[in-house]
């Protein structure tokens, strides 16, 4: 039969069916309940018979309702009832009926555990963690950043560290923990989902973070993918100005105005490649610098924290260095927020401002007067005599290569030559700006670097 539109009309039970199915599909609970209501509609119709055909059951209505609710809660006994064969008929259909409910029950709540666990197991419960530091994002660095972040928290007040990573859960939390130990464990949390996606990243609250962490991927699309990962924390926080102040790392430099765009004034934005370019950079020719280096910005022993400089406001910088018996001073960050690593010693203090100090904790530094302590005889005035240009050899080539060679043009010393070997055929250099002409010559070849004679030929005996 066809309907007054001229579609086919899906028949009643069709129509009933369809929406039971959907009924049952929406979770676990309404299967329990429909399977409930389907015992009961036996059980009880069946017990009030039982009771109303027992000659012995009492003659009040309450008497009989009480006995029939007894039988109820007593179907499992099959041979409880006595008789008649009707009802001894009635009383094993009933037993049989609850026995079939009590199983299927039973395997209800056992699968919607599994599947409960199932999901736990896939990351995608809610955090309610409170000034956690929030992670975003999966890369060969992240067991590093964690590691850092662990180590940099003080044992009295631990936080939480929330990782959220398009990455299976276990993957992640067994290679965290082959880092920072079993002992640390415990506060670390792992989501898995894409970070980009608002509807995920709102499982773990960034809200409420202390500090959000964005790191790019080892893709070739990691900077377009901090760039949405941002957007997503915008519009899950909801504005530039609330919200937890944000980190992110791009590599590629022209990424990095819109990734400080996408971040708000609460952000900051870093080149990771141009960061460790300049590193590298910096580590040419001075041996032992990197260990320097290393122990300066990691969380063994000390490192560079803020400190209050109400103390010495209004007066010169050259005035706190004396005055920290347990911490060093190395720079000041302004109320506009500029750094200033070294700055002159007559550079004002203006209100507001905070030191940038070298200490073993946050709270760790305190101030004395420490001028008596100073031997003026100790100190030298000579300037080292300036070395000469020298030989750079690099061999390899990536993606860094380039901002390697691009910090080195303007350290290197006039006269210099670097030349750079590689497996493959490289880009030759780049022309230098007209402000800042280069100070040596690059020299490109392309030589198997596998094989012991060609490094025997590259005179390394002249390599600076």
């Amino acid at each position: 039969m066809g309907s007054a539109n001229g579609e086919p009309q899906v028949p009643l039970r069709d129509r009933a069916r369809y929406r039971f199915d959907r009924t049952l599909a929406r979770s676990t609970g309404t299967l329990m309940g429909w399977l409930v209501i389907t015992c009961l509609a036996v059980v009880v119709p069946v017990s009030l018979l039982l009771v109303w055909t027992d000659p012995g059951s009492p003659t009040s209505l309450s008497g009989r309702l009480t006995a029939a609710w007894r039988i109820s809660a007593e179907t499992l006994r099959l041979g409880a009832a006595t008789g008649t064969p009707l009802r001894m008929v009635l009383s094993a259909v009933l037993g049989l009926v609850a026995l079939l409910c009590v199983s299927t029950l039973v395997g209800v709540i056992t699968t919607g555990l599994a599947e409960r666990m199932a999901e736990l197991s896939r990351g995608r419960s809610t955090v309610l963690e409170q000034e956690h530091v929030l992670v975003l994002g999966w890369s060969d660095q992240v067991t590093t950043v964690v590691g850092e972040l662990i180590a940099a928290q003080a044992p009295r007040r631990p936080r939480a560290i929330v990782l959220l990573a398009d990455r299976d859960k276990a993957e992640m939390e067994e290679a965290l923990a082959a880092r920072v130990g079993l002992a640390a464990r415990g506060r670390i949390v792992c989501r898995s989902g894409p970070p980009s996606d608002p509807d995920v990243l709102a499982l773990v609250s960034p809200r409420s973070a202390s500090t959000v962490v964005v790191l790019p991927s080892a893709g070739p699309t990691a900077d377009s993918e901090v760039l949405r990962i941002l957007l997503a924390l915008r519009a899950v926080i909801g504005g530039y100005t609330d919200g937890p102040p944000v980190l992110a790392a791009v590599r590629d430099d022209r990424y990095r105005a819109p990734a400080r765009l996408a971040a708000g004034p609460l952000g900051t934005v870093l080149e990771a490649d141009t960061v460790t370019a300049r590193l590298i950079a910096q580590c040419v020719g001075r041996p032992g610098l990197s260990l320097v280096l290393r122990d300066l910005l990691d969380f063994a022993g000390d490192e560079f924290h803020l400190t209050d400089a109400t103390a010495f406001q209004d007066g010169p910088f050259g005035a706190t260095l004396l005055y920290h018996p347990d911490s060093c001073v190395v720079g000041l960050l302004t109320p506009d927020g500029r750094t200033l690593l070294n700055p002159a010693a007559d550079t004002p203090v203006l209100p507001g401002s905070r030191l940038i100090v070298l200490a073993r904790d946050d709270d760790s530094t305190r101030v004395e007067d420490c001028r008596h302590l100073v031997d003026v005889s100790a100190i030298a005035t000579a300037r080292p005599e300036p070395a000469g240009p020298s030989r750079l050899l690099l061999l390899g080539w990536n993606r860094r290569a380039p901002l390697v060679l691009e910090q080195l043009r303007s350290t290197a010393r006039s006269g210099s030559v670097v030349d750079v070997v590689a497996d493959n055929a490289v880009p030759g250099p780049r022309e230098p700006e007209a402000d800042r002409p280069a100070r040596h010559d690059v020299r490109f070849r392309s030589l198997p670097l596998s094989r012991p004679e060609v490094l025997l030929d590259l005179d390394l005996g002249t390599v600076s």
